[in-house]
């Protein structure tokens, strides 16, 4: 039966590669370039910090921040649509186009918001801006070195925490209109999960207690989900009941 099932899927497989190979494709080249990133990022952080945990690091930040990445899109965008309802007056991009688009500023953001978690706690020995760029071309790639990507990355890096979270706010109305009608805490929610990520990614866990204390001021029935209790997740996991560590919309909505 199990044999069956594989060679049915293999199968199934060969089929739409078949329909669509341009897709499979893309997809193909867009995961080795992934794994390339990750390795490259595990090779310099080791050279720079003469450490030999890189792999794990980058691999951490890449799994706690992507799962944060995509949860935010799927409050501000998918959920806002499917809860609060579209809205007469806005006239968003199409979601093919704003989809990666919001996404490229989340991540801008996350590296602006990890690097100054890796300042406060002093989690690398070399400057802010050497982790910024390390950071960077771990979750950007090629687009980092694009004007737009680069000028907003250094002016969220210069910001404080206050300014660089509303100014990232704005920049993700721009791209995801529907994000104005998220409920406002998710955006205090936010920079503490990078930082939450970031500090696990280094293995502080005690960092890790305290910016989860200081969500819990902004949303106090965090320690309510019968599931998870509130209690700091794996880089990469998520709880299917609250959304922990990116809550969903129900769960945000109590702390309005």
């Amino acid at each position: 039966m199990k044999a069956w099932a594989v060679e049915g899927g293999l199968d199934l497989v060969r089929f739409f590669e078949g329909l669509w190979p341009e897709v499979f494709e893309v997809a193909r080249m867009e995961m080795e370039g992934l794994a390339r990133r990750r390795e490259d990022a595990a090779e310099r952080f080791n050279e720079q910090e003469r450490r030999d945990d890189g792999r794990r690091v980058a691999g951490s930040l890449t799994d706690g921040l992507d799962l944060l990445r995509d949860l935010l899109y799927e409050r501000v965008q998918r959920d806002v649509e499917k809860i609060v309802g579209r809205d007469s007056m806005l006239a968003p991009l199409s979601e093919k186009k704003s989809e990666p688009l919001a996404k490229t500023e989340i991540d801008v953001f996350q590296v602006a918001e990890s690097a100054a978690a890796v300042v406060e706690h002093a989690y690398v020995g070399v400057d802010v801006q050497w982790y910024v760029e390390w950071l960077a071309a771990l979750r950007l790639g090629e687009r980092r070195s694009e004007a737009k990507v680069a000028e907003r990355l250094g002016q969220y890096v210069s910001a404080t925490d206050d300014q660089r979270r509303l100014a990232f706010s704005d920049v993700l109305a721009w791209a995801v209109p529907e994000s104005r009608r998220a409920p406002l805490v998710l955006f205090r929610l936010l920079p503490l999960s990078v930082r939450i990520a970031t500090a696990l990614a280094f293995g502080d866990r005690g960092g890790a207690a305290e910016a989860r204390a200081r969500q819990a001021g902004f949303l106090p029935g965090i320690g309510d989900c019968e599931r998870c209790r509130g209690v700091l997740l794996e880089n990469g996991e998520q709880c299917v009941v609250c959304g922990n560590p990116m809550w969903k919309f129900d769960w945000l909505e109590s702390a309005d």
